[in-house]
């Protein structure tokens, strides 16, 4: 599957366990998954306070995040920077060393994308110069910024750019030799779509920026690349206000069928074939599919909805999750090109309005996400994270994992999901020392 990262925050935790497995109009289940493994997601005594971001639970169970580092090995850290780290079970988490420099700038690094290679890509954001820049990590070669679209020497690795210009890198192909994103001449500027061509050199690995935007086109953006590199989907047109979904293949531009006011491809399939985006028509916002040619089929959000996020799809480009709201309650969504919308159950609590379903598997039975509330306050109900199936309805992860928790387990985020629905990753309980993260690698048995 094919996922935004997400970000992780402390919520207020009130109120009892409530009842998990419950299905919409009480419709019996079958019991939830039987868990064989609940494995903590591990720091370093050099890490502090780390938080996960991305997983590509598919390529040996890899998993991305932030955390503050102790750049100098002497027991502290510098309190207004987050460095990257990639996690994966044997071997656990390397840090994504930075120089000294860049380190003492305040700064958040958030992964986006995590290819079956173990290479990590994502977004540095610097608080006082207000500038981002996209940056690419392999294990081999370590941490360097992605070139900027400003002309200046490029710095030397894992120094950062020292230009106006800002960047986003957003997706990587399999074989990490395509990233796509976007380029501002300014953080007050509008985008440009961009990808980064890696080529390995005798003096290491070397990106090449290629700006995509179309020639007079005012907006742009890159989402999404395909497995193979080949085909980039977004958004181009005049302005912020007027732009539709487009599509790259190598060096060739298309604009994709319009649809609405404005559409914009979000996602495509590991193929390159198809897309997933939305559109927004008559003040409603769409589902949209777009095919290998560019023609479009609109999917409506049931009656009196309208979708507020997309946060994934699968490899074929057939199923896709994400929020849909009604009057600005949110709900969690399954659909499927073949059944259509269906709103997923919460819990009978009508503080739950910030809801969503954050990722699927790749024959889209098996959903997670996290059940939320945009204001808590003394009393409120908690918030959790979920596994929904066609076969066991609506299971809070708490329940899950009860059996394998010293505590009283306590997760509020469900946010990856393997494609055979065998592995997720949860958010939550704390853990027992500051070195580790809040997140456990959950393993079920098949049904």
């Amino acid at each position: 599957m094919k996922s935004k990262p997400f970000a992780l925050a402390s919520v207020a935790v009130v109120a009892s366990l409530l009842t998990s497995a419950v299905l919409a109009g009480g419709a019996s289940v079958v019991p939830p998954p039987t868990v064989t493994a609940v494995t903590l997601v591990t720091g370093t005594k050099t890490m502090y306070s780390p938080g996960t971001g991305v997983a590509n639970l598919d390529a040996g169970n890899l998993i991305a995040g932030a955390t503050h580092w102790d750049i100098f090995n002497v027991g502290t850290y510098f309190n207004e920077s987050y460095v990257g780290f990639l996690w994966e079970p044997v071997g656990g988490p390397v840090v994504m060393r930075e120089s000294v420099a860049t380190h003492l700038e305040p700064h958040f690094n958030g992964p986006s994308e995590i290819a079956p290679n173990r290479t990590v890509v994502g977004t540095d954001g610097f608080r006082e110069t207000l500038k981002s820049y996209g940056w690419l990590w392999n294990p081999t070669d370590g941490l360097q910024f992605l070139p900027t679209q400003c002309n200046g020497p490029s710095p030397a690795p894992p120094d950062i750019p020292t230009t106006d210009c800002t960047t986003v890198a957003l997706a990587v192909s399999d074989d990490a030799g395509i990233v796509a994103g976007s380029v501002f001449d300014s953080y007050t500027s509008p985008p440009q779509a961009a990808r980064w061509i890696m080529k390995r050199t005798k003096r290491g690995l070397k990106a090449t920026l290629d700006i995509m935007a179309p020639r007079g086109a005012g907006w742009s953006e890159a989402n999404d690349v395909s497995a193979d590199g080949v085909v980039i989907v977004g958004d181009s047109g005049p302005s912020d206000a007027s732009f539709h979904a487009a599509k790259w293949t190598n060096d060739t531009f298309s604009q994709m069928q319009t649809v609405g006011d404005t559409s914009s491809a979000l996602f495509t399939s590991v193929d390159g074939l198809r897309a997933i985006g939305t559109a927004s028509v008559g003040g409603v916002t769409v589902l949209v599919l777009w095919a290998a040619d560019g023609t479009a089929t609109q999917f409506d959000p049931p009656a009196g909805s309208t979708i507020e996020i997309i946060n994934a799809i699968n490899p074929a480009a057939t199923v896709a999750v994400g929020a849909v709201s009604f009057n600005l309650n949110w709900a969690p969504f399954l659909w499927t090109q073949a059944g259509g919308f269906t709103v997923l159950p919460e819990l009978d609590e009508p503080i739950y309005d910030y809801s969503e379903a954050l990722d699927v598997s790749d024959d889209g039975t098996v959903v997670v996400g996290a059940l939320l509330a945009s204001v808590y306050g003394p009393g409120s109900p908690r918030a959790y994270g979920f596994y929904w199936s066609e076969r066991t309805g609506l299971v809070l992860i708490n329940d899950m994992v009860a059996a394998w928790q010293p505590d009283p387990p306590d997760y509020y985020f469900a946010s990856a999901i393997s494609g055979d629905g065998l592995r997720l990753l949860a958010t939550g309980n704390p853990p027992v020392g500051t070195h580790d993260t809040h997140s456990v690698l959950v393993t079920l048995e098949p049904q």
